[in-house]
């Protein structure tokens, strides 16, 4: 059985179909799933890679005079907001006010009046007073606008560079999230040897081409602008309630 056919199948809820793939050796579905975190990890950085933003551009705005230093940093009135796509993360200078989400977008950077700050959007960010900022020059202790615009250069031509090992670093990391948890649910899935003729090893094989659909949504939800945290738990359960369904239909309407 091909990729192409395994993705077809699984994609389109052919249960019967899937049902067949429980048999096969489990590190060919491994490999199926490596394969669609790639395609799907692939997609997404490839699109990312088109509109990276600038920090350098989006800087020009800072007001004059502007100063970061040990102390704090300039109060702006209105916060700049930068979308480094690229990265996948939201850079925001100025005041940062609740907690913020954003559609495409899973990192944030924060650098306000007193201090700076780092993290996940929607989760709790890690903050720090700007005594230990590490973008500081080597034997200084402050930034001025100059310095500033001049380091934020420096930076996108870090990014550019950088940027392609965020994404394998990313895919690797779903990777084994995917791994874990489709180990989890396969657990969970035993209550059916009481019903049927099944193993742990077939029962990771069907939750784990569960994935494909979820997979697929959830990128295009990200790169058309619709994906939000709140989704992740309808990821989850339609991954298991895939597994069921190969469960039920699949194998138990089969074998009556």
């Amino acid at each position: 059985m091909n990729f192409i056919e395994q993705f077809t199948a699984s994609f389109t809820f052919q249960f019967k179909k899937v049902a067949e793939y429980r048999y096969q050796s489990i590190w060919k579905t491994i490999l199926y799933l490596f394969l669609i975190i790639v395609l799907a990890g692939s997609i997404r950085g490839v699109f990312a890679m088109t509109r990276p933003g600038s920090l350098a551009e989006s800087l020009e705005y800072l007001p004059e005079p502007f100063l970061i230093s040990q102390q704090g940093m300039t109060e702006l009135e209105t916060a700049i907001e930068i979308e480094l796509h690229a990265i996948e993360t939201l850079v925001i200078i100025g005041n940062m006010t609740g907690t913020r989400h954003h559609p495409s977008l899973v990192n944030v950077v924060n650098l306000n009046a007193e201090g700076w700050s780092i993290g996940r959007l929607g989760s709790p960010l890690y903050e720090a007073a700007y005594a230990a900022f590490p973008l500081f020059p080597e034997g200084a202790a402050q930034l001025d606008r100059a310095e500033v615009l001049e380091l934020a250069y420096h930076l996108d031509e870090q990014l550019r560079f950088f940027a392609p090992f965020y994404h394998y670093f990313s895919t690797v990391v779903d990777l084994v999230v995917h791994l874990a948890l489709i180990s989890f649910f396969a657990l969970g899935g035993l209550g059916f040897k009481k019903m049927i003729a099944i193993t742990y090893k077939q029962l990771w094989n069907l939750t784990a081409y569960g994935a494909t659909a979820p997979l697929m949504i959830r990128t295009f939800l990200r790169l058309l602008g619709m994906w939000s945290p709140t989704f992740l738990m309808f990821y989850w359960l339609a991954i298991g309630f895939f597994a069921i369904g190969a469960v039920k239909k699949g194998i138990m309407e089969t074998e009556k």
